[in-house]
């Protein structure tokens, strides 16, 4: 066994690329056109940019990064296997001081993209329907204010969960999505005040966080 390249890495990163899966896959299929109405003119066309796109896109690279590093430890493990060298030729890069070690900012990074997950669907669950990636108020759309909701008007986009920054683009990318979700805080605040009036108001006096309890 190579100690540099820990099997035990592998269901780490394997299972970043199932919960990137469950946080950027929408539960719910496209909302009509009728419900997506009230938010045409409202939504900035970024924001829809980055969630028909830029999601897309971060969650192969995030796949694709975990199979790969999960085959060059594989490699590193069973050198005598026909692919081990090919594989290593492919993906690996010159040796970094920590190899493919379990670091504790490995651990941190796979603590939040699990939390992360767990917040969104936690989201999915309690609004159930309601919940779209794109910004729609659903025919018969109700106000959800139990579960998550009752301490912030979290929506689910707390749940993004940034992974690894390759190059200074790839930062970009990412960052454009905790971006977005503030945006599209305040679009769906807009939106669903106008839809749901008193209600809306009781439930935001009560809920005065959009994001972050205590800060945002």
């Amino acid at each position: 066994m190579d100690l540099a390249y820990p099997l035990l890495k592998i269901p780490f990163l394997l299972s970043v690329g199932y919960l990137g899966h469950l946080a950027n896959t929408s539960p719910q299929g496209s909302p009509k056109e009728s419900e997506e109405a009230k938010f045409v003119g409202v939504e900035q066309k970024g924001s829809r940019t980055v969630i028909t796109v830029v999601i897309p896109i971060v969650q192969f690279v995030l796949t694709l990064s975990c199979l790969a590093e999960s085959a060059v430890i594989l490699a590193h493990n069973f050198p005598a296997h026909p692919l081990a060298q090919p594989v290593l030729d492919v993906l690996s890069r010159s040796a970094s001081a920590t190899g493919g070690r379990i670091t504790p900012a490995f651990l941190a990074g796979w603590g939040l993209v699990a939390t992360g997950t767990l917040i969104r669907i936690a989201c999915y669950r309690y609004l159930g329907r309601f919940f779209t990636f794109k910004l729609a108020v659903r025919d018969q759309h109700r106000l959800i204010t139990s579960g998550p909701l009752v301490v912030e008007g979290v929506r689910g986009s707390l749940g993004f969960c940034p992974g690894k920054a390759f190059t200074a683009v790839w930062i970009g990318v990412l960052g454009a999505m905790p971006i977005t979700a503030v945006l599209r805080t305040g679009v769906e605040d807009k939106v669903l005040r106008d839809e749901f009036k008193t209600e809306w108001d009781v439930w935001a006096k009560n809920t005065p966080y959009k994001l972050i309890p205590g800060i945002y």
